[in-house]
């Protein structure tokens, strides 16, 4: 498959500070050699899941990476609200909920409890959406929830 045939665009949402603008450098760098043919487009919503739908991004996306800081139970609650604003309103999207800055074990006040206890409410309700624990500082599982999406949209073969 030639690298210029497809681009998808990549939705990545979250709270300040939850590692949008980190995650998508790392993901566009030489380092990761992620392929050309996914674009990311981020969505800064200042807090407020529900601007998402006013953004022309979320009509090109082809998928969605929601994060949150695992050291900060607001963004986990931002991050639910983000999932359910766009399953809602665009439920065949591929959603991944992400919990990153998991090399702060210490600090850690989102558990995963909390995590599995929302992904069973979304269960129950028939909203399939994907959980990953990343560290973007260390690398630790970052590649996991993008070659999960390049899966989902045809793509896999075109990762690292």
């Amino acid at each position: 498959m030639s690298s210029a045939t497809i681009t998808h665009d990549l939705l990545i949402l979250g709270s300040s500070g939850s590692g949008k603008t980190s995650f998508i450098t790392k993901a566009t760098s030489q380092l990761l050699d992620f392929p050309d043919t996914i674009d990311f487009n981020p969505i800064d919503t200042n807090d407020h899941p529900h601007r998402i739908l006013a953004h022309p991004g979320i009509h090109t996306a082809k998928a969605v990476i929601v994060l949150f800081d695992l050291t900060n139970t607001n963004t986990f609650t931002q991050a639910v609200a983000y999932c359910n604003v766009v399953k809602a309103m665009y439920s065949e999207l591929p959603v991944v909920l992400v919990g990153n800055k998991s090399d702060l074990t210490t600090v850690k006040r989102v558990s995963i409890v909390d995590v599995s206890g929302q992904l069973m409410t979304w269960a129950e309700q028939g909203v399939p959406i994907m959980y990953y624990n990343i560290s973007v500082k260390t690398g630790h599982d970052f590649e996991k929830p993008l070659i999960h999406l390049a899966s989902l949209m045809g793509d896999a073969d075109l990762l690292p």
